[in-house]
C-alpha cells in the first residue's frame, strides 16, 4: 500500500533535523515528558478533496492534547506572516501551537523545559 505523500514528506524531514529540534528530541521521545506521547514531524492534513490534500509538518505533535510544539530557527524571523497564518488555521482547527524560539532551547533549557511543563499542565486541566 501507498503512503501518503504527506507521510513520506515527514520522514524525509526527519533526516534533517536541526541540533535544537533533536534536543527536544530526546527530552520528549518515548513517554519521558509528563507521559505524553510525542511524535515528531508529523503530518497534519488541514483540508482534501480528490485532486489536493494540504497539510502541515508539525515539528513536534501530542494527538493526546492537541499541541503542537514548534522550533523556531532564524528563518522564522523572516516569514512571520506565514507563521501566524498557519497558526491560526491550526488553532481554528482546535490544536494549541506552542513556539520556541532555538535561543531557549540553547540557552535557557532548564527554564525553557519548566515552562513547558507548566503550558502542558494548564492545557491538560482545560481538556480533562
Amino acid at each position: 500500500m501507498k503512503k501518503a505523500i504527506e507521510t513520506e514528506y515527514a520522514r524525509e524531514q526527519r533526516k534533517f533535523a536541526t541540533p535544537e529540534e533533536l534536543k527536544m528530541w530526546e527530552l520528549l521521545r518515548n513517554r519521558k515528558f509528563l507521559n505524553f506521547k510525542f511524535s515528531r514531524q508529523y503530518p497534519i492534513v488541514i483540508s482534501s478533496n480528490q485532486e489536493k490534500r494540504t497539510f502541515y509538518i508539525a515539528d513536534f505533535f501530542c494527538h493526546a492534547l492537541g499541541l503542537i510544539i514548534e522550533i523556531d530557527g532564524p528563518i522564522h524571523e523572516k516569514q512571520k506572516i506565514y507563521d501566524q497564518a498557519r497558526d491560526k488555521t491550526l488553532n481554528d482547527l482546535g490544536y494549541k501551537v506552542l513556539r520556541l524560539k532555538n535561543e531557549q532551547i540553547n540557552e535557557e533549557f532548564s527554564q525553557t523545559i519548566k515552562k513547558l511543563a507548566e503550558f502542558i499542565t494548564q492545557l491538560k486541566k482545560s481538556l480533562f
